[in-house]
Order: structure tokens, then sequence, then C-alpha cells
């Protein structure tokens, strides 16, 4: 049986459905929180039951879905939010240095590609030559 991570207070998936629903002021469905999360579709049903209880966010029927809003007007609003930009940056920029990395790697591998092309080049003149 796999352990829930635990991010602070809140369980990743608590975390991640608040963090589709703060992207999405129109409101979501489980479904389409799961899909945007990547959090199965129980642990979303689990982690709204828990968000939903501690008011931070409201659901509404809408035809056949139930849709899923964060509360902007709960007293932890702002703090959640902070929370949610600050990870959302620091996300940023680790895919920031994480592309760079490859694109040193990649320029490198062309500098070494190029090398090698130069090297088969200068051999195959020089067997030219020798015949």
């Amino acid at each position: 049986m796999q352990k829930r991570k635990q991010t602070g207070i809140f369980s990743e998936a608590r975390f991640r459905v608040l963090r589709t629903l703060y992207f999405d002021k129109d409101g979501v469905s489980l479904r389409e929180i799961s899909h945007r999360s990547n959090v199965s579709l129980h642990g979303v049903q689990v982690a709204t039951q828990s968000l939903l209880r501690l008011g931070l966010i409201s659901k509404r029927r809408e035809k056949e879905r139930v849709i899923f809003k964060i509360v902007e007007n709960h007293f932890e609003y702002k703090a959640i939010e902070a929370m949610i930009r600050a990870l959302v940056m620091a996300d940023m920029r680790k895919q920031a240095e994480d592309d760079s990395i490859a694109n040193r790697n990649t320029l490198s591998a062309l500098d070494d590609l190029r090398e090698f092309s130069a090297r088969i080049q200068k051999g195959t003149s020089e067997t030219r030559k020798s015949l």
C-alpha cells in the first residue's frame, strides 16, 4: 500500500486540487480536476470532501455534473494564493534550469557531432588521396 505524500498541512492531492481550482475560477468537474491534476478520481473525491469540510471550496450541480470552485472570500484564500504562486514560480524556475541544462547538453552533443563529422570528412579525403 502506497503512503500518501504530505505537502505541509495539505496532502499532495489536496494541494493539486486547490491549484487546479485556483487557475480555473469558473469551476471544474471531478473528472477534469483528476485529469488536470494527475490525481486519481478517488484521490480527487477524498481531497474535495476534505476541502469542502474546511470551506476552502464550494460545489454546485450543473446539468449532469458537479462543479467545484475555490472559495475566494475564505479567510485562508490569500495564504493559499501566495503558496500556490510561490510553488508555481519555483516549478517554473526548476523547469528553466532543466531546460538550460538540456540546451547545454544538446549544444555539446552537436559540437561533438560536428567534430566527428569533420574527422570522417578528413579521413575520407585522405583515403581518396592515397588511392
